[in-house]
């Protein structure tokens, strides 16, 4: 019975260490970011993310940090991947907006309302969601019509 009280102290105390270091590499990353040095922050992110793979905050700054870059495919499954991991609304929000911001970057409409509608429904008083938002339905319609008259 001792030597499992001991393991889970030992246990306990590996997972309290594991914090500080995620949010070291989160830290040098976010500086990096300031520096405009966007490869440099990727790196730290990915070390954040090796620590703790579901970590919603080095997911969503990996993603800003790969939209920067114009990795826009891989931007969007990190917005993705923190829209499944974060527990609150407003984590998942900005997750689903940004990640219309790709869709809009890339010229997919449909998916681009799809995103932000659902950012919309866990913020609906985010008046910049509101206006992406009406801007992809409004351009949607637009490809639409000219697909038409092709």
């Amino acid at each position: 019975m001792k030597i499992l009280y001991i393991l889970l102290i030992l246990t306990s105390f590996s997972m309290f260490s594991q914090s500080p270091k995620i949010n070291n590499h989160l830290y040098d990353g976010n500086e990096k970011v300031k520096k405009e040095d966007f490869l440099g922050a990727e790196v730290n992110y990915r070390l954040a993310l090796s620590k703790q793979s579901e970590s919603p905050k080095a997911l969503f700054n990996l993603g800003n940090t790969q939209y920067q870059t114009k990795a826009f495919d891989e931007a969007a499954q990190q917005f993705y991947r923190t829209h499944k991991f974060s527990e609150n609304k407003t984590d998942k929000h900005a997750a689903l907006h940004n990640m219309g911001n790709v869709f809009m970057k890339q010229k997919e409409y449909q998916k681009a309302v799809e995103s932000y509608k659902s950012a919309l429904r866990n913020n609906p008083s985010d008046n910049e969601t509101r206006y992406n938002y009406a801007l992809a339905k409004s351009l949607l319609e637009d490809d639409n019509k000219n697909q038409k008259k092709e």
